[in-house]
């Protein structure tokens, strides 16, 4: 249990550990004298070499990209009144899910989660979570079984309101776990449950801030990577002598991959995301899409059982206590964590 536990910590590690490669690689391959940079605005002009030679030029390059993702935003907040979209999410991890048969273990990449998301009225949006799978495995005895559709979907009706979180239609409020159309000041909120503790939507919520890694913009257009890690931007091209097929690579995955979130905005050839964690133990990690403000990618814990033996580590510290998603309460989620990324758009 120990070393299920520690999961958590070993994705976040891994996940920064590959943020802060994918920057090295740009400092140390990348001189920015040999990127022919084509501008945001034109593609008729092409900056010559010579002329990109300096930070200066690097960052004009980068604020015209962030000036037209503010046209992006300004234009899907326009949208907004009118959304009625469905997003479809693939479980990136296996998945231990409650059902009337006991405890099953669902593959990852075998379920899916829905989220149907609809404008009311001003600023609220009803938002409906749907799990579904088909096959699992029986942890008593580890056969395989095929579940009704009546267990192996879960449906769970709440109402959004962006900046503040989730509420039951009963009312009761129950953080943001699941942050959409928001890019700034961003907050995960868990639930509390002591060791030995079943979780409940009653239980009081912990809230943590979620603090941002870096930024990556991809111009498809004219097949530039931009990342930028505190104050320091750099720029990518398949210009580069080292890794320009690796980046060729990387561009073409973006750009089939990200199509779905893409078409949504009036800027389909930009795609930008935004890299988040939270600021304390337990370790929540999410990806946002910048115009759209649309998850693209997220990890969080699950809703477990922590029977009083368990030895929960967090920080190096041992806790006598667990925080639960509230999602995977909803849902019935009981392994430790999850983690779902964005497959498709459906309007």
């Amino acid at each position: 249990m120990v070393n299920k536990l520690s999961r958590g910590k070993l994705l976040a590690v891994l996940f920064c550990l590959s943020l802060i490669v994918f920057y090295l690689i740009f400092l140390h391959y990348i001189s920015p004298s040999r990127e022919a940079v084509q501008s945001p605005e034109s593609t008729n002009t092409v900056t010559s070499p010579s002329k990109v030679g300096n930070t200066d030029e690097a960052d004009k390059y980068i604020s015209l990209l962030e000036m037209i993702l503010n046209d992006c935003r300004i234009d899907f907040q326009k949208r907004l009144p009118e959304l009625s979209v469905i997003l479809k999410y693939r479980f990136a991890i296996a998945i231990i899910v409650e059902s009337p048969f006991g405890d099953v273990l669902v593959p990852a990449n075998s379920s899916k989660l829905l989220v149907h998301v609809e404008k009311t009225n001003g600023s609220t949006f009803l938002v409906e979570f749907t799990l579904k799978f088909d096959e699992a495995v029986l942890l008593e005895n580890h056969s395989m079984v095929l579940l009704p559709q009546s267990i192996s979907t879960r449906k769970a009706i709440l109402q959004y309101v962006p900046g503040k979180g989730y509420y039951l239609p009963n009312g009761k409020y129950l953080g943001n776990f699941f942050p959409m159309f928001e890019v700034e000041n961003l907050q995960a909120s868990f639930i509390y449950a002591k060791k030995g503790e079943w979780p409940t939507l009653d239980n009081d919520l912990k809230t943590l801030r979620l603090e941002k890694v870096d930024t990556v913009i991809a111009d498809l257009k004219n097949k530039i990577i931009v990342s930028r890690l505190g104050n320091t931007s750099t720029i990518l091209s398949p210009a580069n002598e080292t890794l320009g097929s690796r980046i060729v690579a990387y561009l073409e995955n973006i750009s089939k991959t990200s199509l779905p979130v893409r078409r949504l905005t009036s800027c389909p050839s930009i795609y930008a995301v935004e890299h988040y964690q939270s600021s304390e133990a337990p370790v929540m990690l999410l990806t946002i899409n910048l115009p759209t403000g649309i998850p693209t990618f997220l990890y969080s814990t699950g809703c477990p059982r922590i029977i009083p033996s368990t030895k929960v580590t967090w920080n190096n510290q041992e806790q006598d206590y667990y925080l639960h998603s509230p999602l995977a309460c909803l849902l019935g989620i009981r392994s430790l964590d999850f983690a779902v990324e964005l497959e498709n758009i459906y309007p």
